[in-house]
């Protein structure tokens, strides 16, 4: 046992405490021909494996690939590699009662495949559908766009967030914030020049501020994994990840999926959309793209023409201005299912109903028709 972690020998393997929370496996050349991890990483699926093994790189690389979370060549190395482990499996902790909110994430390793398009449209979706507040964060770094899609200017964003790291509190996020006329409330991302600078700054203590209250926040983290980015991966309840039917952003898949289990991210909690930003007639033929995507997608976005080119122009996003448009439907369609996959808790109070208490007259008025009146006669 080393900082509170069980370490074990791959030959007592079987012998595991069920409580452990990583495994540092000790590995010889012969081990790794016998595919040891492999079998281990089976039996115990949750834990995590650090690889401790020669320096070739070639068995370095079979360690990972049979299952290990990471793979060092010395003593050294394997320290730091704990350290780390442990701290990312902190970090995966389930969420504490004070977190009432939930966090998405629209994710993707290529450009060009409607990351913004799709959270800008999806958190203004949440807005109208779950009726609670609904925060737009741009982590798109270097070059956030965000706030131009939506039509709003503001001195402050998360470049004025995220350095100030567990310091940052509800009223320094409020300061930061620009508000959508559809409700929807934006940290702005960050222009070049400071974004280097920002991409090692945690952005966890920001999101588990935002959750602290029932609530929505949707995280564009762009196609960069700097500690920004990773940090609200772990931190997703849900990660959207939009993809097109092109070779250059379907091949794309293989590596987002091997990124998300390096952080020990289940892939129950990915939801692949497929988005249709080609015209009709080029896509992947279906088996292949299945097979890229782990299965047919649940979403599919339809090709929206000029109407996307037209609403990113104009700063009009298509969810609360195109409403009738058929992607503005799928958007919805895609807001309903996260709703449904994200589960908000119930509110903790009862929501305080006020009757309005009708004027002195008008009681009168009220209470003269249930009383007797005498007859009138009209003569002829």
């Amino acid at each position: 046992t080393a900082a509170g972690l069980q370490v074990k020998r791959l030959a007592d393997w079987p012998r595991l405490d069920p409580d452990a929370r990583l495994v540092l496996a000790g590995l010889r050349q012969a081990d790794l021909e016998a595919g040891a991890i492999a079998a281990a990483a089976d039996q115990h699926p949750t834990v995590p494996i650090v690889a401790l093994a020669d320096a070739d790189p070639a068995h370095l690389l079979a360690a990972v690939r049979a299952g290990a979370r990471d793979a060092v060549p010395d003593v050294a190395a394997a320290v730091e590699a704990l350290s780390r482990v442990a701290q990312r499996q902190a970090r995966l902790e389930p969420p504490t009662d004070r977190r009432q909110g939930r966090v998405v994430a629209v994710f993707a390793l290529k450009g060009g495949v409607g990351k913004s398009l799709v959270a800008a449209n999806l958190a203004i979706g949440l807005q109208r559908a779950a009726n609670v507040p609904v925060t737009l964060v741009d982590l798109s770094l270097p070059c956030g766009n965000l706030d131009m899609y939506l039509d709003l200017h503001g001195p402050r964003g998360v470049a004025d967030l995220l350095p100030a790291g567990q310091d940052v509190d509800a009223r320094v996020i409020k300061q930061a914030m620009l508000v959508h006329e559809s409700g929807v409330s934006l940290l702005a991302g960050a222009r070049p020049g400071n974004a280097g600078e920002l991409a090692a700054c945690p952005s966890r203590p920001l999101l588990d501020a935002l959750t602290q209250t029932r609530g929505i926040t949707v995280v564009d983290v762009g196609a960069y994994l700097d500690e920004a980015q990773v940090g609200a991966l772990e931190a997703a309840d849900l990660i959207i990840v939009p993809v097109s039917p092109l070779i250059s952003s379907a091949v794309s898949m293989p590596a987002i999926w091997e990124h998300l289990s390096a952080l020990g991210i289940p892939e129950d909690r990915v939801l692949p959309v497929l988005n249709q930003t080609c015209p009709p007639g080029d896509p992947l033929p279906d088996a292949v793209f299945q097979q890229l995507m782990r299965g047919k997608p649940r979403h599919q976005l339809p090709w929206g023409g000029a109407d996307v080119a037209r609403s990113l122009d104009e700063g009009r996003p298509m969810a609360w201005f195109q409403r009738r448009h058929p992607l503005a439907k799928a958007l919805d369609g895609l807001a309903q299912d996260v709703l449904v996959q994200v589960a908000l808790p119930e509110p903790l109070t009862t929501p305080v109903v006020r009757l309005r208490v009708p004027g002195r007259r008008k009681v009168e008025a009220f209470w003269s028709m249930f009383q007797r009146r005498e007859a009138a006669h009209v003569s002829a």
